[in-house]
């Protein structure tokens, strides 16, 4: 019986000194994978529009779309019925209608309402999101 102790007792002994061990040998722990802890986003450029090459067509408009989505907007062909079209996040798109005589009717929802505008053809336009108004908004660039 004397015997068995001793040995119940070199294990639990031998047990203590293995443990011991392995809690050295552990490995560092990992550093996090994903995106960094702060984001940092790119600075808008001086010309928006200037992201997609050439000059914005006589029959079109050009709307960049500052969201974080895809939005959408309809606008009046100038002959008989609204077409649809998505603007990607971040990327300008180009809307032409070449019966539209000089404007185009756009409908959008700003998160409230529908709006209307009539937007000049030939130019450029900025969609985004505004925190004063609590809405999306579709003007010029240089509106705040």
């Amino acid at each position: 019986m004397k015997r068995w102790k001793l040995m119940l007792a070199a294990q639990v002994a031998l047990l203590g000194v293995v443990q011991a061990a392995a809690a050295e040998d552990r490995p560092a722990p990992r550093s996090p994978i994903g995106p960094p802890q702060s984001l940092e986003m790119l600075p808008i450029p001086s010309d928006p529009f200037s992201l997609k090459s050439g000059a914005i067509p006589a029959n079109a408009i050009r709307i960049l779309n500052r969201g974080d989505r895809r939005l959408n907007v309809s606008y009046w062909d100038g002959v008989s019925a609204w077409q649809a079209k998505a603007l990607e996040a971040g990327i300008n798109t180009d809307i032409t209608c070449a019966s539209c005589a000089g404007s185009l009717v756009v409908i959008y929802h700003d998160g409230t309402t529908t709006q209307r505008v009539s937007l000049k053809s030939g130019s450029g336009y900025v969609m985004g999101w505004s925190p004063q108004r609590n809405a999306w908004l579709l003007a010029p660039p240089d509106t705040k």
